[in-house]
């Protein structure tokens, strides 16, 4: 979680590849079996693809928002972000 927020905080000061490295940091620390995490999963794979978008990688965004919906099909934000990531 630390690991999340503190990416948050370099995606804001438009730090991408540093955001990007938090958080897969943070996706290795998820455990393997995620069942009790999936939402926590889901928001990382959901903010790496944000930081990976806002820095032009749109390929390598599409992959990441397919992880989150896979972990967590709920938020239609993801699916929003997916589209979105298509039309770049």
């Amino acid at each position: 979680l630390i690991r999340k927020n503190y990416s948050l905080a370099l995606s804001q000061l438009g730090l991408w590849d540093d955001a990007i490295q938090e958080l897969e940091k943070a996706l290795e620390m998820t455990p393997a079996d995620a069942s009790e995490y999936h939402d926590l999963a889901a928001r990382n794979y959901s903010n790496r693809a944000k930081a990976r978008a806002e820095a032009g990688r749109w390929d390598r965004a599409l992959p990441d928002l397919t992880a989150a919906i896979k972990h967590d099909s709920r938020p239609a934000m993801y699916f929003r972000q997916r589209g979105a990531a298509y039309f770049n």
